[in-house]
């Protein structure tokens, strides 16, 4: 077999045609190659990063979950009651919003409590509503565990309005605000 194919070699040197051809037929090949089958390839590459991206914030975020978790797992179930908080105790109340943020990876851009409003049916009780207006970033799995561990908290915390928003430049992450409701005792 080896003689047959150094006959043929011998032959194409020969004839210039054949060589021509031979040639011809190589760069063919190689043009196919190059243009469709490592075009295909390396789309399917670009996309599989895409996914790998997607994954890992994915592992990331249950690997926060599952800490979590693990964490939580020893205490027990008990329901503490909820509190009100004093006027005094606003400032703790963001201290401790801003430790759940980052507990969660929560990247919290602006937080302000608003005014306490007093409705009318409250005037006669001896507390109002400390709406608490929370500007920030965060991925969808990272929000949750957010909000849930700040109405877990041993105060009452509401959350009054949510609105979430993809943002451009990020896409595993949110544009959120939000608008939590606390009340605070005037004793």
């Amino acid at each position: 077999m080896n003689l047959n194919i150094q006959d043929l070699i011998n032959q194409l040197m020969q004839d210039k045609k054949k060589l021509a051809l031979a040639v011809i037929v190589l760069v063919l090949l190689l043009y196919v190659d190059f243009n469709f089958v490592l075009k295909a390839q390396t789309n399917a590459i670009k996309s599989l990063n895409t996914k790998m991206a997607k994954l890992k914030a994915d592992i990331n975020s249950l690997t926060l979950d599952k800490n979590m978790m693990q964490r939580t797992q020893g205490k027990t179930a008990v329901s503490q009651p909820k509190r009100l908080i004093d006027e005094g105790e606003v400032s703790w109340l963001i201290e401790q919003i801003y430790k759940t943020s980052n507990l969660y990876k929560v990247k919290l851009r602006q937080v302000r409590p608003l005014s306490t409003a007093r409705s009318a049916g409250l005037r006669a009780q001896n507390y109002s509503v400390l709406p608490i207006n929370i500007d920030l970033y965060a991925g969808y799995h990272a929000l949750t565990g957010f909000i849930r561990s700040l109405e877990q908290q041993s105060v009452i915390i509401k959350v009054e309005e949510l609105e979430v928003r993809q943002r451009s430049r990020d896409i595993f992450s949110h544009e959120v605000k939000l608008v939590l409701n606390t009340y605070v005792s005037k004793k």
